[in-house]
């Protein structure tokens, strides 16, 4: 990165530190499938691993050399003192049904380390799947998977009921009545999932099937804050202070929810055993390009049981540049008005089609309305008879690989790529002794 930054000032002497964080946000993408990745409510992709991807050299330079400065940061701050208690092992797999017991319609359960709950899921009927140990043949569009701890991995478990369309798993234990632990392994796990109890679970599988009906759900028992803010500003960092007293503090998971809807972990659970967070900051650039005006929402959830705190104080600082924006979709008024003669555009839409959002579209001083699109192709050797093929491409649309090779006169289909981001790329073995031709055909959204 610093290699990139050195760069992009090599091309415009006069970028500062925001500029060139801004060029490398602009310039990256996603390469790594992962289940945590969302676009913000500005359409920019992020995920909690490696933030907004891994940037472009070439595009890097290519946008330094026509960048707009940023206007002066500003910062804006709201405090409280709540002073409220955070309720002990947050985590409930919820349970409704006229046949359900009073100790079976709130469960307390452990969870897996990657995907959470943070709003709660449906209220979905749940299919038996016993302990799953290959894939499942019939389809959970609509429901949730019930599953036994045991012989094979959380992590395949949880894989096989998303692959039969589950929206969220229960595991339960196959030994100790009462024990619960926290799933390992499941960093990417791609729905949510909770543990319960080997007593819980197996009182739930008979339950369900006496009760057809029966309904379950996973959700999350926390204290939450909310800081009502009215600057208009373009976001750019922004920073929560945190005092609380918990026995254990690696229990607690800390999340932020912007007026978008984005929601950053602050904090996840883990295994720091001392006292706190006490006055501790964090940080995310989840929220970069949103519209800072509305309702922030800070969570706090114990997400083990026998530990309690309490939440004293709070601290939130964002950090942007102010516009304005009458109707808080962090696009400038003025802006907004020049290129579409009202203020019905959104920040998260790409009114052209170009692959760029409306936010996106402003910070980089491109027409929203005319599309930017450079439909290029570059060839990539990655060995001597094995190359990359790799070009520009728009979300969901469809393209053609073709080749043509030695003295060949009709090209051939090679395949076919759906594109899920910026670009798009398909590997080809060829012969070094032969010259190869090659074309990407765009047949569009499918």
């Amino acid at each position: 990165v610093s290699g990139m930054a050195g760069l992009a000032l090599g091309v415009n002497p006069s970028l500062s530190n925001r500029d060139v964080q801004q060029l490398l946000i602009a310039s990256a993408r996603q390469v790594f499938e992962d289940p945590d990745t969302v676009a913000n409510g500005a359409g920019f992709a992020h995920n909690h691993n490696v933030g907004f991807g891994i940037p472009d050299a070439g595009e890097l330079v290519q946008l330094a050399s026509q960048w707009h400065t940023r206007d002066p940061l500003v910062v804006k701050s709201f405090s409280t003192q709540p002073l409220v208690m955070i309720p002990d092992a947050g985590l409930r797999l919820k349970v409704e049904g006229v046949t359900v017991p009073d100790h079976l319609k709130n469960i307390v359960a452990s969870t897996t380390m990657g995907l959470q709950p943070d709003r709660p899921t449906n209220l979905l009927p749940m299919s038996d799947e016993g302990m799953v140990v290959a894939a499942i043949a019939k389809d959970l569009t609509g429901k949730g998977a019930m599953i036994q701890r045991g012989t094979a991995t959380f992590e395949r478990k949880i894989q096989h009921a998303a692959d039969a369309g589950a929206e969220f798993v229960v595991i339960y234990n196959n030994v100790d009545e009462a024990e619960l632990i926290r799933m390992a392994g499941t960093d990417y796990s791609p729905i949510p999932a909770y543990f319960i109890s080997k007593a819980d679970g197996d009182e739930l599988v008979q339950l369900m099937k006496r009760d057809p009906k029966l309904r379950m759900q996973l959700s999350m028992e926390s204290v939450e804050h909310v800081f009502e803010v009215s600057d208009d500003m373009i976001c750019e960092h922004v920073e929560l202070i945190v005092d609380a007293d918990h026995s254990f503090r690696g229990q607690l998971r800390i999340t932020l929810e912007s007026p978008s809807g984005t929601i950053s972990v602050l904090q996840r659970l883990n295994h720091d055993d001392s006292r706190g967070p006490i006055r501790w900051a964090y940080r995310t650039t989840r929220h970069f390009f949103e519209p800072t005006a509305g309702t922030w929402k800070v969570r706090i959830t114990d997400q083990d049981p026998d530990e309690i705190g309490t939440l004293r104080a709070l601290r939130l600082s964002l950090m942007g540049t102010p516009i304005e924006d009458v109707d808080n979709d962090g696009l400038d008024d003025s802006w907004e008005r020049r290129h579409f003669g009202n203020l019905r555009a959104s920040g998260f839409e790409d009114s052209d089609a170009d692959g760029a959002s409306n936010a996106r579209e402003q910070l980089l001083q491109t027409h929203p309305k005319v599309s930017d699109h450079l439909f290029r192709m570059e060839l990539l050797p990655m060995d001597e008879d094995q190359l990359q093929l790799q070009w520009a491409s728009l979300p969901g649309h469809v393209y053609e690989v073709m080749g043509l090779s030695g003295l060949g006169r009709t090209p051939k289909i090679l395949g076919t790529v759906q594109a899920h981001g910026r670009y798009a790329e398909w590997m080809i073995k060829v012969d070094p002794t032969e010259q190869a031709f090659f074309q990407i055909v765009d047949r569009g959204m499918p």
